[in-house]
């Protein structure tokens, strides 16, 4: 019982040093000046910035087929109840895109990509064959990147393939993805597309680098961001559960990226890391932002989104010189000067 105490105690004192320990790397911090100009009150349902499209914007909901509608100016927000069948399997794992007049469903265990038409509430069930996926990225009203499970040579790890959903063909990429053997989990993170430069990114959770793709698949580079934490943070094993095999993280998980965007060729991601000069007041207080370009994955600087009531953001987006926060109870608008 007292090595439980002990091995308990030296995991949380190990995980709350992770990110604020000197992290060997220092920050360039913008001239920028953030104006809050609309806040907007909502209840705790809205779990990530889904997209904007005309006038509105819009957020995922823990529920499929329910999104919240706001518009620009962030004076009013009203609940979307959309025509989609309800199963465990779809809410379990399941990311929404908007292209209006058209709202996409990709469920990752069924698969799926469910459309709907806002107007008339048209829906359309698009089944694929395939393994369940973890991420997904609309390149196009047909086109949607997945990474998804694979077997390679008896073992689990995941792959990025790109699937033409009106046509019914696939592409696979070649040799992009780490290989790690744990069903992927290592190498999780969020996957991206930025239709300026016409490129798609995925950004690690678990440790510095980001991979920028074509939209065929073709690898165009790996980089890091500027921190220094080139090996994951987050190990995992495989256990038996009956006749199968789980995978799961088997030491203390440490993000090193949190949230990200993509928007006009700049990546904006939100790092866990603080740097060596960085005030660590500020850095418990605000949520860091740091930019790259898209074009040569080069470092542009840092900047500040201040938390709000305390809490810090949930998912943001970034879209015509503005910045719309998701926060646990709150959506806000910034003006970027």
């Amino acid at each position: 019982m007292v090595l439980s105490v002990i091995i308990i105690v030296i995991i949380v004192l190990t995980s709350g040093d992770f990110k604020n320990k000197k992290n060997g790397f220092n920050r360039k911090f913008i001239d920028l000046h953030l104006k809050k100009i609309a806040i907007l009150n909502i209840d705790d349902t809205a779990r990530r910035i889904s997209g904007i499209s005309g006038n509105h914007i819009y957020m995922e909901t823990n529920d499929p087929g329910l999104i919240l509608q706001a518009d620009l100016q962030l004076k009013a927000v009203k609940e979307l109840r959309l025509p989609v069948k309800e199963s465990e399997a779809l809410s379990s794992l399941f990311f929404t895109f908007i292209d209006s007049p058209h709202v996409y469903i990709a469920g990752g265990n069924i698969p799926v990509i469910i459309q709907v038409n806002f107007y008339n509430d048209s829906t359309i069930y698009r089944n694929f064959s395939g393994k369940t996926f973890t991420c997904c990225a609309q390149i196009d009203p047909g086109s949607f990147v997945f990474r998804t499970y694979k077997n390679i040579s008896g073992k689990w790890d995941q792959v990025f393939v790109k699937r033409d959903l009106l046509n019914g063909t696939a592409v696979e990429e070649k040799n992009i993805s780490e290989r790690k053997n744990d069903a992927g989990i290592s190498t999780d993170g969020l996957l991206h597309y930025d239709n300026t430069s016409h490129r798609l990114i995925y950004v690690h959770y678990y440790n510095n680098s980001f991979i920028c793709m074509d939209t065929d698949l073709n690898l165009i580079y790996k980089n890091h961001t500027i921190d220094t934490n080139e090996t994951y943070t987050i190990a995992a094993g495989a256990h038996l559960a009956g006749k199968t095999s789980e995978y799961t993280n088997t030491n203390p998980v440490h993000d090193v990226n949190l949230e990200s965007c993509v928007d006009n060729g700049m990546l904006y991601n939100n790092s866990n890391l603080i740097a060596d000069n960085e005030d660590e007041k500020n850095f418990r207080k605000y949520s860091v932002i740091d930019t790259y370009s898209l074009l040569n994955s080069s470092y542009k600087g840092s900047f500040y989104i201040p938390a709000d009531n305390d809490e810090k953001l949930t998912t943001f987006m970034i879209y015509k010189g503005q910045l719309f926060v998701l926060y646990p109870h709150r959506l806000v608008l910034y003006e970027i000067n």
